[in-house]
């Protein structure tokens, strides 16, 4: 809900200092204000279930796609457990994914060598000799959720990003038809920086699930 009402900046300060009223708590004034601070909260809070709920249903719709590309994917499989995993952490390494999933190395580099053949995952480099892998659709669906948190009306397409977001598809995420190849890793790094999410570059590789968890967005100041 704080990315909506960082949207709404303008409407966040003014319902903020409309419920600083000086004065009777019964006055028309006062429930005035208490009424506008109470509506952009509901409002907020209603337009982040919607969007994470459309965030959600894509999320899902990409974990059936991955498994029919799979078939047959066994329940217990370190492959399925991944494909489970992977919403939480777009970006893993065979390390972190064995934190993951509690499977060996072994079960986790067969795993991911299958996701990679499927185009599920796509393999990246974390220095000279360090291997990483990420899921360029899970990456795209974020971005496409960030941008769209970031439209006043909800939809880039009508209303443009109020305020800084990455640009969509960056260096061709996302898996389309025709797409360019992943980005590198200073392009990560600069859309990362863009959409807000700080990160050091051993943390985000190799903290099993920690991606988003260090997240900055602005604050709407108050003069």
């Amino acid at each position: 809900m704080s990315l909506v009402l960082a949207t709404w900046a303008t409407d966040y300060v003014e319902a903020l200092t409309g419920i600083r009223y000086r004065g009777s708590w019964s006055s028309p004034a006062a429930h005035e204000g208490l009424n506008r601070w109470i509506a952009l909260f509901a409002t907020a809070t209603r337009r982040s279930v919607a969007d994470a709920e459309i965030y959600e249903a894509r999320v899902k719709k990409l974990k059936a796609e991955w498994r029919a590309r799979l078939a047959p994917v066994r329940a217990g499989s370190s492959a399925n457990l991944l494909i489970d995993a992977l919403p939480g952490a777009p970006v893993v390494t065979v390390q972190s994914a064995v934190r993951l999933i509690g499977r060996s190395g072994q079960a986790v580099n067969e795993a991911v060598t299958g996701l990679v053949a499927a185009g599920v995952l796509k393999q990246t480099t974390l220095g000279r000799r360090n291997r990483a892998f990420e899921a360029p659709a899970l990456l795209d669906a974020f971005i496409e959720l960030e941008r769209t948190l970031a439209s006043p009306a909800g939809d880039t397409r009508s209303s443009a990003p109020a305020r800084r977001v990455p640009r969509r598809s960056l260096s061709g995420w996302g898996g389309r038809a025709g797409g360019a190849a992943s980005a590198s890793l200073r392009g990560r790094r600069r859309a990362a920086n863009e959409f807000g999410l700080l990160f050091h570059p051993r943390r985000y590789f190799f903290a099993a699930g920690e991606i988003g968890d260090r997240q900055r967005h602005p604050r709407p100041v108050l003069q």
